[in-house]
């Protein structure tokens, strides 16, 4: 019964996930309201980015975050042009996000069993904030890739051992930066960073 378990909660943790997207099961209605008041920022940023240096910000419909997510949007036309097509290809990409703490798990305990580290990381899917954000292509989940990458580079160069300055280091600042950049409050990493 226990090695079934290894093999039934991932499965069953994105099925669930699945049918709430597909029949629009949201677990928290703060992730939708805050999409649809951001999406008029987006559609602005394609148009026009000058308005990333309006001092007198419409903070109804512009969101107070950093805006590196919703820039990386709008760069992209068919996005913009197609909100649906814009959330199912941001709900398909963010079930890699799992994978990617999976990643990170093996490099921080490579000596647990490989199915235990997928089970908890399959865990992710059945958390309501993830569940929420991966629905509406909100910003938490570009952070949390973006963080999850300097994760990886700062586990992968820490097992290394190395010493000198090299590529993982400058990719876990970049994701960091870029993470921080995302979600401002990232930025209390920084220090551990550069200490280790």
């Amino acid at each position: 019964m226990i090695k079934k378990v290894y093999i039934f909660v991932p499965i069953i943790s994105i099925l669930s996930l699945v049918i709430s997207f597909k029949f629009g099961i949201d677990t928290s209605g703060g992730t939708r309201i805050d999409f649809h008041n951001t999406w008029r920022f987006i559609y602005d940023l394609n148009s026009d980015l000058s308005i990333l240096y309006i001092k007198k910000i419409d903070f109804v419909h512009y969101p107070l975050h950093y805006p590196l997510h919703y820039l990386i949007i709008s760069r992209f036309d068919f996005f913009v042009e197609n909100k649906e097509f814009f959330l199912n290809t941001f709900f398909l990409i963010s079930l890699f996000l799992p994978v990617v703490f999976y990643k990170c798990l093996v490099l921080k305990f490579g000596n647990v069993e490989k199915k235990k580290l997928i089970l908890l990381a399959s865990l992710i899917y059945l958390l309501p904030s993830y569940r929420s954000a991966a629905m509406w292509g909100n910003v938490h989940i570009t952070a949390l890739f973006f963080l999850l990458f300097s994760f990886f580079f700062y586990l992968k160069w820490n097992k290394n051992n190395e010493n000198s300055f090299n590529l993982n280091i400058l990719l876990q600042i970049t994701f960091l930066a870029l993470a921080s950049y995302t979600r401002q409050y990232y930025v209390i990493l920084f220090p551990f960073f550069f200490l280790k």
